[in-house]
């Protein structure tokens, strides 16, 4: 959540709202906080078009993002607030769990292991847990109108503890910590207000970790990239597709770019390994 007021001030020309398939690029307002500019086809201050405003209590894990025009004024409360084309809600403490049962073949390949290698003559220890988490917010129609919409999300991916001993000066056993959490994969399903799978996608890329190529999403309603590396905030470009909502379209694209993209996925994950099952075996080469 931004802690900064970052609130842009209204272009001299306001545009008229999006309608039919549109190409937005959204711009981040300052790196203090988790507001975004809309510009129409490229990042220019004559393209100024939408504002994407992240409101909610601070330190809460209830949070809403609201895509507004810069028509202000309609809102006494909030006199900086333009009007409302969408808005989505989401929870910001996901649930994660670990070590949990296996509800896919494609997770064989991330089993826990445990085992001991002995590397130049230090002993090392590594463990591997799988993790999962699982999340969704509901996206709200404003002034256009329309229905409201579902997306859920799951991440998968592992963490791995890698225990290793060395010796200090004075010949003392000393025992350090390595860790690794990765991503696997992250996929995204849309639903409907009667509960109806409407799509189904995910989040691509070459790596979802550690500084890999662009991000990108292809759905029914929109195909986006990612311009910059894992965990930056540069510019994500949206092309919305024929017959979906742009206005809606632009803020679901936002939505799993920054708070379900992989980087903000792995910020909010700390894996206890101390719970895990057989923990205590690190304790075997404590003593000489």
């Amino acid at each position: 959540m931004g802690c900064c007021e970052s609130t842009p001030e209204a272009p001299d020309e306001i545009l008229p709202n999006p309608q039919g398939e549109c190409k937005f690029v959204t711009k981040s307002c300052s790196m203090f906080n988790s507001d975004y500019e809309v510009f129409r086809d490229f990042v220019d201050k004559k393209n100024r078009w939408l504002f994407l405003n992240k409101v909610g209590k601070r330190f809460s894990s209830e949070a809403k993002v609201q895509l507004e025009n810069y028509i202000r004024g309609t809102n006494p409360e909030e006199k900086k607030e333009g009007q409302i084309l969408w808005s989505v809600k989401y929870d910001e403490n996901p649930e994660y769990k670990q070590e949990y049962d296996s509800d896919s073949s494609n997770d064989s390949d991330m089993s826990m292991t445990r085992f001991l290698d002995i590397f130049g003559g230090n002993q090392r220890h590594t463990v591997v847990l799988k993790w999962k988490m699982e999340s969704k917010a509901k996206f709200i129609p404003g002034i256009l109108g329309g229905a409201n919409y579902t997306i859920k999300v799951k991440a998968k991916g592992t963490a791995e503890r890698e225990v290793y001993y060395n010796r200090d000066m004075d010949g003392n056993r000393e025992r350090q910590y390595k860790d690794d959490v990765e991503v696997k994969k992250i996929t995204c399903k849309v639903y409907d207000e009667a509960g109806n799978v409407l799509d189904k996608f995910k989040c691509m890329g070459k790596s979802l970790n550690h500084g890999g190529s662009n991000l990108k999403w292809d759905c029914a309603a929109f195909k986006s990239e990612c311009t910059g590396s894992w965990g930056s905030r540069e510019a994500l470009t949206v092309h919305t597709k024929p017959g979906a909502d742009p206005s809606m379209a632009l803020l679901m694209a936002h939505l799993v770019a920054t708070e379900f993209s992989p980087s903000e996925i792995l910020a909010d994950f700390s894996p206890n390994f101390n719970e895990m099952r057989g923990m205590h075996y690190y304790d075997d080469y404590d003593s000489d």
